[in-house]
């Protein structure tokens, strides 16, 4: 009897390491799996950012350039516009 119970022990122990062993073999392909998607999308992001870095970069180069062709079209407007931006923001700035 104490035989029998033994092999039964003995049979439960050893299936339960190799339940234990498929379930950290899983949980390790899970944790690289969820590496390799994290990895994916972090580049994927790096990139979206460079994109839209470059797109902002290329918008403030042709403003400024829009900029500074109008006010060497028209300096003396520019000017008078600036004086008068200056003036209204330094009687706001006051109060």
């Amino acid at each position: 009897m104490e035989d029998s119970n033994y092999k039964s022990d003995n049979i439960q122990d050893r299936s339960n390491s190799n339940s234990q062993a498929k379930i950290k073999e899983c949980a390790n392909e899970l944790l690289n799996e969820s590496k390799k998607l994290a990895n994916e999308m972090y580049q994927q992001g790096k990139e979206t950012v460079g994109e839209k870095v470059n797109d902002a970069e290329e918008y403030i180069r042709d403003y400024s350039d829009k900029l500074i062709n109008k006010i060497q079209t028209n300096p003396l407007s520019s000017v008078l516009l600036a004086v008068g931006v200056g003036m209204l923001l330094s009687t706001l700035l006051k109060k």
